[in-house]
Parts: structure tokens; sequence; C-alpha cells
């Protein structure tokens, strides 16, 4: 009669430690993953904050923005971190970049006044997408 009464006892401990273990279990989890995010977003922070450094360097071409872009796991950052704003404007940044080159090129081959209007125009697109990016 004793024995069912531990056994009964020592089931229902079980139980209610384990369940006690998993309920700090998933609050530790919850708790690591809040604390991973907040981690990479300042990981993310400061590289954009050197992106922008470099961006304000007038003699900074495309390429220089590709090469440094590399050292980051941007990519990796923009699948986990909820926040899409900052890589947007990033990519924003970089394709005036190159629409500058592109049409500053244009631009020497050919004076015409269709190169120069679209050359100012991403000249334009430019500045802003850098101001857009660095606020």
């Amino acid at each position: 009669m004793l024995l069912p009464h531990l056994l009964q006892n020592a089931l229902i401990g079980f139980v209610l430690g384990a369940a006690a273990t998993l309920l700090f279990w998933i609050l530790d989890r919850i708790r690591a993953g809040r604390q991973r995010q907040d981690e990479l977003w300042e990981s993310c922070k400061v590289a954009m904050k050197d992106l922008e450094i470099l961006m304000r360097n007038p003699e900074t071409r495309a390429g220089d923005i590709r090469v440094a872009r590399t050292h980051y796991p941007i990519d990796l950052w923009r699948t986990i971190l909820k926040e899409r704003e900052g890589f947007l404007l990033l990519e924003r940044a970089e394709g005036t970049y190159s629409s500058v080159e592109h049409f500053g090129n244009q631009f020497s081959a050919d004076a015409s006044s269709e190169k120069r209007t679209r050359c100012l125009l991403a000249q334009s697109e430019w500045a802003s997408a850098r101001v857009a990016f660095a606020n």
C-alpha cells in the first residue's frame, strides 16, 4: 500500500519538476532570442554607420561601397532583423552611385543637353539618397 503511494508522489513530483523546468527553459529561449536580435541590430547599426562615413567621402565610387559591404553580413541581417527600411535605403544609395557613374560617363562621351539633364537628375537622386540613408 505504501509503495503505490510513493510511486504516485514520485511521478507527480517528476511531472511538476519537468513542467517547471520546461517553463523556465522556454522563458530563457525567448530572452536569448531577444538578446540575439538586439546584438544583431547593434552590429548592423555599426556597419551602416561605417558605410555612411564611406559615402561622405567625395572620392567614393560604387565599387568602393560594394567592397565595403562585403565586410559585413548584410544579407544575413536582412533575413533575421525585422527592420527593413535601413536596408532599402542602403540599396537605394548604392544604386544611385552606379547611376551617377553611368550617366557621368555618358555625359563625358557626349555632352548633349539630354545627357546633361540625365546626369543632373542622377546627381540629385544620389544626393537625396545619401541624405535619406544618413538620417
